[in-house]
């Protein structure tokens, strides 16, 4: 279960090791993600809200976009501080939020 201090990644597939090896470097060097640990889940990744800003949360967007993962996942990164630009619905993400569409 995910949480605003931890989100589980589902692991996408991948299509040659240097891709997974390219999804593994960009949630590592997202600001605000302090480790990443495999489980049955899938990736719990632990985030230090201090520094995990808006532009670590489109980073983590942009991933998530990229590998076409469930955004459902990182909902629970959205916040009243970032809620109006996240489900803004002239980006290319805002889709993707099921709570936006609700």
């Amino acid at each position: 279960m995910s949480n605003p201090d931890n989100i589980v990644v589902k692991e996408p597939r991948f299509f040659s090791s240097l891709d997974e090896t390219a999804f593994f470097e960009w949630l590592q060097r997202i600001p605000g993600i302090t480790s990443i640990i495999g489980s049955s889940a899938g990736l719990s990744a632990d985030i230090e809200k201090t520094s995990f800003d808006d532009n670590s949360l489109r980073e983590l967007i942009a991933l998530y976009h990229r590998y076409d993962l469930d955004f459902n996942d990182i909902e629970v990164l959205v916040t009243q501080g970032n809620k109006d630009w996240v489900y803004d619905p002239e980006t290319y993400w805002a889709v993707h939020f099921k709570k936006r569409q609700a």
